[in-house]
């Protein structure tokens, strides 16, 4: 997906170019090449994004291929334009661009983060200074992108449903578990609110056959219409179907484990792999 940002005097455009090579005659001209690279992997692996610069003072465009670490992704969130100054994140390095003088080799320059744990995916401008959000670590830079503080937790901090929100005296996020928290601009905990735990309660007491046993799961955890009511479909939904709750309760479990020995193993046996597999969903069985 291209990223496009602009301001007064420039528009910016960013987007891969998943066919360029290194040292290779037979790729795509660009103005100017910037190596942002840390270390190529294994196999040359490295990632590439063409970034296009209007300028519309004269109407001119000058091209770059920026080549970043093969885990480097821009997104719309890595991007920061400053009056004449572009700012691309590639997860743990930082290209600083002068768009006054883009076709000088000299007018870039590339600050590497210090990376202790994950990786790195936005940079947000705060005053004079910068935030960096991360897989593990939340970073403030301050203008010559030198480290200021950094918080990290034993929690994943990048959440694909919420974002980093900044105001003017307190930065806050929700972590991949749900747990909210919020720092200080000196990087100190103000708040750390736990999720609350998702319970799905199941009587099963009633429950005579595996074929009623799998149609109140099928009810009681929303299943799709064309599950196949048994151990394998089972499998398939609660690993990519659908969401699990933090804790599924089975009262009158060992009632039904009497009548169903077997049928109630093989539900143990899954549910013992899932919880080893994913860190995810405590069964409990009264």
């Amino acid at each position: 997906m291209d990223i496009n940002i602009f301001n007064e005097k420039f528009n910016i455009t960013v987007s891969r170019d998943m066919a360029y090579t290194l040292d290779s005659v037979d790729n795509k001209p660009y103005d100017m090449e910037i190596r942002a690279i840390s270390t190529i992997h294994d196999g040359g692996h490295y990632s590439c994004h063409s970034i296009a610069v209007e300028d519309f003072s004269d109407g001119g465009t000058v091209t770059i291929i920026l080549v970043g670490d093969y885990c480097s992704n821009v997104g719309k969130d890595s991007v920061i334009l400053r009056n004449d100054t572009l700012i691309i994140l590639l997860d743990a390095v930082i290209v600083v661009l002068s768009l006054k003088s883009a076709m000088d080799p000299g007018s870039h320059d590339i600050h590497r983060i210090k990376n202790n744990f994950g990786t790195y995916y936005s940079i947000y401008p705060v005053g004079n200074n910068y935030i960096i959000y991360g897989e593990l670590e939340v970073k403030m830079l301050d203008e010559a992108f030198r480290e200021v503080w950094t918080y990290s937790t034993t929690d994943i901090l990048i959440n694909p449903d919420y974002h980093l929100n900044i105001d003017d005296k307190q930065i806050s996020f929700t972590d991949w578990d749900g747990n909210h928290h919020q720092l200080d601009m000196d990087g100190h905990l103000l708040c750390y609110k736990k999720r609350e735990l998702n319970a799905i309660e199941i009587n099963v007491t009633p429950i005579n056959t595996p074929k009623e046993l799998q149609a109140i799961i099928k009810s009681r955890l929303n299943m799709p219409d064309f599950y196949g009511m048994n151990w394998d479909a089972y499998w398939d939904g609660i690993t990519g179907l659908i969401p699990m709750p933090d804790r599924i309760i089975l009262r009158g479990w060992d009632i039904y484990k009497e009548k169903q020995p077997v049928d109630a193993a093989a539900f143990e046996k899954i549910m013992a792999r899932y919880t080893r597999l994913y860190g995810h969903c405590q069964c409990i069985y009264t």
